[in-house]
């Protein structure tokens, strides 16, 4: 044996050694002290959350129960669990646990996640000085939904953070609100932040304009402008946005960035998800322009793993990823068709590989111009629907020469049909092969 693996060996045996080092250890402590333990930073507290996340999710999927009365178990595990559920069995007689909760029940998950996340900056910004959160919120029609799901988050989480009492030695910790809308008009509706309770809930009662307009850009840029100065008093600034998509209000969106950036605002846009390419008459879609082409799936399969692009509208994330912000999308616990992190959220590597260019109406044309791919790509996904040759049939009886024949015309006017918007498609992708290699 070696002298060091003796060593230990040695020194268990010795119990004054031993002695010794107790000793030694509580003199330390007595010496530094047990003070308050640092305030964790925020990628302690974001990890901490990851784990627990991860930890829920595991412990759920191993007692997995169906959410619906008409959802079939899984596993013989799951049908020993569905029967022994009493309050389950209850719910499926009145019909509370019914699929036509889904969509209400996704809408309020979708907002808890919001609520989770912007809780998380402003614990994380109270640690460090005083707090103002900057609601700015569309007031057209198609912002309604998404009006309905955030601002009861928005009053929560005034509701939990403002200490409208504190002393003048914890003034540190204060949290306020302010308002900005936009529709007819651009409102700053809190003339200063708020710790009224009250006047909060009275400035966030917002109505629907009777015309839209859209004008995200300009409205970010005079709420950062109208607040810049407590920034400049030691605040720390919180800015969300809160709209269902934004017009490319090109004259604006410098001045947008500009004023987020210059007065040191934390920007984050709340909106929907957006499923790839909506081939919807409207709705916003996550590229500048349509890049899927209208061809239904093939054997009538199912598009599922299509209803969440991963991203935002294209004009919100691209403000958010200008400004230095973070677009949230209200979205399912899980993205379907990603590979996901314990959040829920798509994988980093895998967002940033495939974001769409996020730039302005002149260099998306020039872009376009410039690559033969792209502009036959766009071209494509411009074209009327194609459709498929659908379940042809390929088996034909003998014996009667003229059925047959009558059959076989019938069964081949379907590929008559199909052929020309499938050709037209094909031609048009054909055209941009040569410059596929040179998109990176």
């Amino acid at each position: 044996m070696t002298q060091c693996h003796r060593a230990p060996i040695a020194l268990a045996r010795d119990s004054s050694a031993l002695a010794a080092i107790c000793c030694g250890l509580i003199v330390a402590l007595l010496i530094t002290g047990c003070g308050p333990a640092p305030a964790p930073s925020r990628t302690e507290i974001k990890n901490s959350i990851a784990e627990k996340e991860a930890t829920k999710a595991e412990a759920d999927k191993k007692k997995r129960k169906p959410k619906y009365w008409d959802e079939q178990p899984e596993n013989q595990e799951e049908v020993a669990q569905w029967k022994d559920q009493a309050d389950w069995q209850a719910a499926k007689g009145n019909g509370g646990g019914s699929r036509q909760t889904r969509r209400r029940m996704e809408s309020s998950n979708a907002a808890a996640l919001i609520r989770e996340r912007l809780e998380l900056e402003i614990s994380d910004a109270l640690q460090v000085r005083p707090t103002v959160l900057i609601w700015v919120v569309d007031r057209s029609k198609e912002s309604t939904s998404i009006r309905g799901s955030v601002l009861p988050v928005a009053k929560e989480l005034a509701t939990r953070f403002t200490k409208p009492d504190l002393q003048a030695d914890d003034a540190a910790k204060q949290f306020s609100t302010a308002v900005v809308t936009y529709g007819d008009e651009t409102e700053v509706r809190t003339a200063e932040p708020l710790t009224d309770l009250n006047k909060v809930a009275t400035a966030l009662n917002i109505s629907q304009s009777a015309q839209g307009n859209h004008q995200a850009f300009a409205a970010v840029a005079k709420a950062a402008q109208a607040f810049a100065p407590y920034r400049q008093r030691g605040y720390e600034l919180l800015l969300v946005l809160v709209a269902a998509d934004a017009a490319a209000d090109d004259a604006s969106f410098d001045s947008a960035v500009k004023a987020v950036r210059d007065s040191g605002v934390l920007m984050f846009a709340v909106g929907p998800k957006v499923p790839f390419f909506n081939q919807q008459a409207a709705g916003p879609i996550e590229t500048f322009a349509p890049e899927r082409i209208r061809l239904p799936l093939f054997n009538s399969q199912g598009d599922l793993d299509l209803s969440d692009a991963g991203f935002g509208p294209y004009q919100l994330e691209r403000l958010c990823s200008a400004a230095g912000g973070k677009y949230l999308r209200l979205r399912d616990a899980a993205t379907p068709g990603w590979t996901i992190e314990s959040s829920g959220e798509i994988r980093a590597d895998l967002a940033k590989k495939y974001a769409p260019e996020y730039a302005s109406a002149e260099k998306n044309q020039a872009l376009s111009n410039e690559n033969k791919a792209i502009k036959a790509l766009q071209e494509a996904a411009a074209l009327p629907p194609a459709d498929l040759l659908r379940s042809p049939r390929t088996n034909f009886r003998t014996g009667d020469e003229a059925r047959l024949a009558r059959e076989l015309s019938m069964a081949q006017r379907k590929s008559a049909d199909a052929e020309p918007g499938l050709r037209r498609l094909h031609e048009t992708l054909t055209a941009g092969v040569a410059d596929r290699a040179k998109l990176t």
